[in-house]
């Protein structure tokens, strides 16, 4: 039910959080880690060196952390609230007309609305949509997968650049990569009616 008292209402706020970070730590973290299981070990130094790879480890790791921390908060707070019940203090009368109510009671459904209506909201727009093209969740997540499968970092050969000699992954910087990489997503890609094919001809090869 809704909170109808400030330790409720912090309650609430502090569980939406733990479980959207940690919902999202869980996701992002099994798709990383099935990726990752994909990757040959002669290319793994080039796929762990790109920056939207490495940007997916750090997220993980700060969403889990958070959704831990959070869970923590969560158990204090509920704790309190459990142990003392009634004795506790900033109980709100939520069984006011809006149209006659105090200041509190406006006060306290405006910061229900902020702390637990809109954050629910306002994260998923963050990651999917309002974040930069460049950091968003999703985008990272299918440049990771699709770098696994497309630029053949799954095939036990080693995907090097025309000219390059083997080891180039350790020599080369993290941008280097990146672009080397993703050009070979953008032309693998660009035939939609062959490129499935192409892929599977290409990892045949190499068995």
């Amino acid at each position: 039910p809704a909170a109808s008292s400030w330790w409720g209402l912090l309650l609430q706020a502090v569980c939406l959080t733990c479980c959207y970070m940690t919902g999202l730590a869980l996701g992002a973290s099994t798709i990383m880690y099935n990726t990752c299981s994909t990757v040959s070990d002669a290319n793994f130094p080039l796929f762990i060196k790109l920056p939207f790879a490495t940007e997916n480890l750090l997220y993980i790791n700060d969403y889990s952390i958070g959704g831990f921390s959070m869970l923590m908060v969560m158990l204090l707070i509920a704790g309190i609230q459990l142990s003392l019940g009634e004795l506790l203090p900033l109980k709100v009368d939520t069984e006011q007309v809006l149209s006659e109510a105090g200041g509190e009671y406006i006060a306290f459904i405006v910061c229900r609305i902020l702390f637990v209506g809109v954050p629910g909201v306002l994260w998923n727009f963050d990651n999917y949509v309002l974040e930069s093209r460049r950091r968003a969740f999703t985008f990272k997540i299918v440049l990771t997968t699709h770098a696994s499968m497309f630029a053949g970092l799954m095939g036990d050969a080693e995907v090097l650049p025309p000219g390059e000699r083997s080891g180039w992954a350790m020599r080369a910087s993290n941008d280097e990569i990146e672009g080397f990489v993703c050009g070979l997503i953008e032309s693998r890609l660009a035939n939609p009616a062959t490129y499935l094919q192409e892929t599977f001809q290409r990892y045949a090869s190499q068995s």
